[in-house]
Formats: structure tokens, C-alpha cells, sequence
């Protein structure tokens, strides 16, 4: 199906203005002392950054859901369409100031309870949201406009969050082609660093991540297949997990290769990530009893995978920094120097993934049922090439097309190289890397700091790869990333992952070393502040 240029921006404009945000009447006019107060509350959280800290201050009445979904859509206009222009943002959801309100006269009325009652959410744009399109970046679904909300918005909105809308993120989740800019959609333009502009955001959860990290929500939703959480939570300084694959429900998401898709979490805080992780994979309705996590690491033993940590001398250092902390929180640090990865793992993941990819994204097509829109990858990859002036204006659909010609999904030859793949990864990879060590579970860097988005002001790697991101990804184990410092001016992640029985132990880790070395960099700056006052006092003297 054809589109001329006019015809496509119209689709693209229409689909963005019945997602535009709409402030309530009363809000244009002036406020009353009240409301300021609550508005300068809901900023102050908001810019804290603290998902628990606002469910706590909607339940009470402190501030309303509505002030704070005014405040989100204001940081919005602020950041994303004006301002710095980050475009993490694709579009707001157009009954958010009418959900807000009903949600502020429930809480009144004693009959909503949650807990992330007001809190703010941004859901990536290849996830169901009633009442807005799922495009995942492509004009292809444009008009793909969804009546009912996937099982995980569901699982947000019973607990009291506030969906605020959908995050931009690398288009078909960076599976189309294979030098794609991460972060860029043809729907959404291109998502910038949180950081620096000229770097790359990461993807393909690159929305997701720079809203979180430019304050605009405490929380957002993404997707993985491999790294698209880990990546863009490191290179923008936050806090994103994927959880064990199956562990939180899929449907309702376009679908890369569903062995391996996850939906995760992002935020600034790991006690948050725990908490929408814990929401968003329950199924029994009792959303209430989330055991605190724990406090304390002793008895418990920890891999330091040297084999990932690389050659870099400042992650090198940030690294043995936080195992310092893991140690000082009480776990006992074991180093693992040695991993022999089977050959599998480097050569099978694409054409399993691929395989994966040509039967399931027809599923999905069919059932959308986009009126004129294509059925089939076969057809996705025609509107490609019939629309390629913007679609196929930054790079091709090599994946694509390699998908097209991967068996279909009765292949049993392919299926058995996926059964291959997964023992390679989880018995022979990780379970063994567990076992060997005596640990419960295996920290190692996230990964390089994000490279430039112009290709030439790249240099080429050398020395060991940093991090090994692509094992539990092609497990489908639990993997999480926390800020763990900057190397070339840059955030760097520390990543955590184990097997799935293991995930909130791991979950909890986070939360306590996210919490420890925040105490010591606020001890040492508070040292640092005393140390500068005394001595401007001797200067003065």
C-alpha cells in the first residue's frame, strides 16, 4: 500500500492529535494558594523522582492525581516538544486529565486503593494502550488503534498508576535493519541522550529510558529481546530490569521473537523498578502484599565476572568501587576470571530470532486487522519500500528480508537450533557460571558508554568487550542495570542478572547497593562541603 508524502503526514499528524495533551479548564485559570501549593508539591516530586513517594502523598491527599498529571504534561511541553526537544515522548494519552480526575474522586470516596496510586507511567509504543495506536515506530500502524489495554497497562492502571501516554523507541525494536539509528522512528524522529545530544540514546526502549532520566516520569515501561532495557537505562544514568522471560504477561505487544521478549521497567530508583515489576507480574488481584526488601547482603555470595568487565580503566574503577560496597553491605565477592561460551551463542541468536520474528509479527499483523494495511511481513516490507522516502530515508530492512526467508515456524531443524541456543545459554552458560562459583548471582559492567550518533566520531572498540549483556538476554533470564558511575563523560551501568528463581534477590541487591553507595557519595560530598567551608573560614582568618 502506497501513501503519498501528504497522505502519511496526515496519518502521522491525525494519529498525534487525538493524542494531545489536555489540561483541564481550571487550570488555565489563575490557581488559588491551594492548588499552587500542590502543584509546587507535585513538581518537587516529580523532579525527586520517587514513584513510593508519590502513591504516598496521592493516597493522603497531600497532592491529587490531577495536579500531578498536569505537571507531567507540563514537563512534557518544557522538554520534550520544546525546550531541549528530547522527543522520548510519541504521544500523551487523551483521556489522561479525565482519568486523573476520576482517579482523585475514587481515592476521596475511600474506594481505590494501590500502590502506585498517581504515580505517572509512560508505556513504550509497542504496547497496548486503550484508545491509542500501537505503531512501534513505523507509519505501517499508523491507524493501528487499539479498544483494549494490554494485561500489563491493565495490571498499572488496578493499581492506581497514571498512564501517561506512549514513549518514542527504536523503530520495529531495532529489527529491521541493521545499522538503524537507535532511538529513531519514523513516527517519532530521533530520541536524544539524556546526557549529550550527540550520543546515542541507546534502544530500543530509548524513549522510555530519556523520559525517566530527563524527569518527565518516574516510571516508564519498555520492552527487551536483547538489551533494549539494559542498554538505554545505562546510557542515560538509571535504573531499568528485565525480568525472566515469561514471568510478565506479553500479550499486547507487538512481538519480536516471543522466547525471548520481556516486559520490564524503568526508573530512577531501584525500589521503584521492584515495585512496578511486582505489580505488573501478578496475576492473583491482591496487589497489596509486596514484601519489603531486604536489608542486609550477609551470607550471600556474589560472581564478580571479570571475563566482561573490559579494558577500560574508568568503568575498571567504578566496578571495583561498587563490589567494595557489595562487600561492605556484607555479601562475600567472588572473582570469576574464566567463561568458554559455546560458539552457538555468537552464531544462532539472529536466525532463531528472525525465524521467530516471520510467523509471529504476521500473527500480530492479521489480528490487527488495519484496514488497508498490510497482513503480512511480505506486505510490511512493500509499504516499506512504497513509502521508502521516509520510512527507508536513514537505513534499510536487511532483517527483514532475511526474516522473509527463514523457514516457517513447523521447522524443526531451526526449532532444535533454538533448544540448542537455550541450553547453550542457561545450563551450559549461566547455570553453570552459578554453580561452578558457589554464587547466587553475577555482576559485571552494563556495557561501553554510549557511542556518538554520527558513526565517524566513533572509534574502533579494542581490548575485551565490556560487558556480556547478550547472555541472559539469550537465556531469557532476569537482568537489571543501576547508574554506576561516568567514563568518558558518560553514565555506566553495573549490571546484575541470575536464574529466574533468583529475581528478587537480585532485585534486592540493586535496591540495597543503589541505596549504599548513594549514602557514601552523599558523605562524601557533605565531607567535601565542610572540608571547602573550613577552608574558605582559614582564607578569610
Amino acid at each position: 500500500m502506497q501513501l503519498g508524502k501528504k497522505t502519511l503526514l496526515a496519518v502521522l499528524a491525525g494519529a498525534i492529535a487525538a493524542c494531545a495533551p489536555t489540561l483541564s479548564e481550571d487550570s488555565q485559570q489563575s490557581p488559588t494558594n491551594f492548588e499552587r501549593s500542590m502543584a509546587t508539591s507535585a513538581a518537587e516530586l516529580l523532579a525527586d523522582g520517587s514513584a513510593i513517594a508519590i502513591a504516598r502523598s496521592v493516597s493522603t491527599g497531600e497532592i491529587s492525581a490531577e495536579a500531578m498529571a498536569t505537571q507531567v504534561v507540563r514537563r512534557i511541553q518544557e522538554l520534550d516538544r520544546s525546550g531541549p526537544s528530547y522527543r522520548a515522548v510519541l504521544a500523551i494519552n487523551p483521556n489522561l486529565m479525565a482519568e486523573a480526575r476520576l482517579l482523585d474522586e475514587q481515592i476521596k470516596a475511600g474506594s481505590k486503593t494501590g500502590l502506585l496510586l498517581g504515580v505517572p507511567v509512560l508505556i513504550k509504543d509497542n504496547i497496548d494502550v486503550r484508545g491509542m495506536p500501537t505503531t512501534a515506530g513505523s507509519l505501517a500502524l499508523a491507524r493501528n488503534m487499539r479498544i483494549e489495554d494490554s494485561p500489563v497497562v491493565a495490571r498499572l492502571r488496578a493499581a492506581g498508576a497514571l498512564i501517561i501516554g506512549k514513549a518514542n523507541m527504536s523503530e520495529w525494536a531495532n529489527f529491521r535493519g541493521r545499522r538503524a539509528p537507535a532511538g529513531w522512528s519514523a513516527v517519532g524522529g530521533q530520541t536524544l541522550n539524556a546526557i549529550d545530544e550527540e550520543r546515542s540514546p541507546c534502544g530500543s526502549s530509548s524513549g522510555s529510558a530519556v523520559a525517566v532520566a530527563t524527569g518527565i516520569v518516574p516510571i516508564a515501561i519498555g520492552t527487551e529481546t536483547n538489551g533494549s532495557i539494559i542498554c538505554p537505562a545505562a546510557a542515560n544514568g538509571v535504573v531499568g530490569a528485565k525480568p525472566a522471560v515469561g514471568s510478565v504477561p506479553t500479550e499486547g505487544v507487538v512481538p519480536l521473537a516471543p522466547s525471548f521478549d520481556a516486559v520490564g521497567a524503568i526508573g530512577r530508583r531501584a525500589s521503584d523498578v521492584r515495585l512496578v515489576l511486582a505489580v505488573i507480574g501478578d496475576d492473583s488481584g491482591d496487589q497489596l502484599n509486596v514484601p519489603p526488601p531486604r536489608a542486609r547482603l550477609e551470607g550471600l555470595r556474589i560472581g564478580a565476572f571479570r571475563w566482561a568487565e573490559g579494558d577500560d580503566v574508568e568503568i575498571s574503577s567504578n566496578f571495583n568501587r561498587f563490589l567494595e560496597a557489595l562487600k561492605a553491605a556484607g555479601a562475600s565477592m567472588v572473582e570469576i576470571e574464566e567463561f568458554d561460551p559455546s560458539p552457538n551463542l555468537w552464531r544462532d541468536g539472529m536466525p532463531v530470532m528472525e525465524w521467530e520474528f516471520k510467523s509471529s509479527i504476521t500473527s500480530y499483523l492479521e489480528g490487527a486487522r488495519l484496514s488497508g494495511g498490510p497482513k503480512t511481513l511480505a506486505e510490511l516490507i512493500e509499504f516499506n519500500l512504497a513509502n521508502a522516502d521516509i520510512e527507508l530515508s536513514i537505513f534499510g530492512q536487511e532483517i527483514f528480508l532475511s526474516a522473509l526467508e527463514r523457514p516457517d515456524a513447523s521447522d524443526r531443524e531451526t526449532a532444535a537450533m533454538r533448544d540448542a541456543l537455550f541450553k547453550a545459554a542457561r545450563e551450559d552458560g549461566i547455570d553453570a557460571l552459578l554453580s561452578s562459583n558457589s554464587v547466587e548471582l553475577i555482576v559485571m559492567p552494563s556495557g561501553p558508554p554510549p557511542r556518538f550518533r554520527d558513526p565517524e566520531r566513533n572509534q574502533r572498540p579494542r581490548g575485551r568487550p565490556i560487558g556480556a549483556g547478550w547472555l541472559p538476554s539469550l537465556a531469557g533470564y532476569p537482568h537489571m542495570t543501576i547508574p554506576m558511575g561516568m567514563a568518558d563523560g558518560m553514565p555506566v551501568g553495573l549490571s546484575l542478572f541470575t536464574a529466574p528463581a533468583s529475581q528478587d534477590q537480585m532485585l534486592d541487591v540493586g535496591i540495597v547497593l543503589q541505596r549504599n553507595i548513594n549514602t557514601a557519595q552523599a558523605q562524601n560530598n557533605a565531607l567535601k562541603a565542610d572540608r571547602s567551608e573550613r577552608a574558605e573560614i582559614e582564607i578569610r582568618e
